[in-house]
């Protein structure tokens, strides 16, 4: 979080687009990006994605759902490639060091609590590698990331004023 943060402070525009290091634009994503951007002022986009083999091959397509605010507190279904209005991310004091590893679903949750601006583009406009070290190719890597977006998750309901009890599921980053 504490990298992000600096290079947000380092960055201009009036949006901010977020990646892993081992993801891959498509060609066209910032054309995307604008387009949506320029239809509506959206404060939050997101699009599908695929996971690609270290040699460029896909290996899979997740066509995301619109979204969906209850579906989101049981998976970071968003991940990558998140773009957000610079203002917004900077109301909300950007990426909190609590939840290193799920530093971005943390994010998320409390974005969505200041705005309804949230908008899908329904195509795959990055590809997320599968390397080594990436939860992409091995789930176990990062274990302290499963944990904390636990904790995002319980941090969120609190500031809703929602008693719950939040419990890892099965697979790893899925919660009940």
């Amino acid at each position: 979080s504490s990298a992000s943060n600096a290079a947000v402070a380092m960055a201009g525009g009036d949006y901010l687009a977020f990646l892993d290091h081992d993801d891959e634009l498509a060609p066209d994503a910032l054309l995307e990006i604008v387009l949506a951007i320029n239809q509506g002022g959206f404060d939050l986009l997101y699009c599908d994605e695929d996971v690609v083999t270290e040699e460029g091959q896909a290996a899979c397509v997740y066509h995301k759902p619109e979204y969906a605010p209850d579906y989101l507190l049981e998976q970071n279904y968003i991940t990558h490639f998140l773009v957000c209005r610079r203002d917004l991310f900077l109301n909300l004091k950007g990426f909190q060091s609590a939840y290193d590893g799920a530093q971005d679903y943390d994010f998320l949750l409390r974005a969505v609590e200041q705005t309804s601006k949230i908008r899908r583009i329904p195509k795959v406009l990055y590809h997320w590698r599968l390397a080594d070290g990436s939860v992409a190719k091995d789930q176990q890597c990062k274990s302290q990331a499963w944990k904390r977006g636990q904790l995002a998750i319980e941090a969120a309901l609190r500031r809703r004023g929602i008693e719950a009890e939040v419990s890892p599921r099965e697979e790893l980053g899925l919660y009940r």
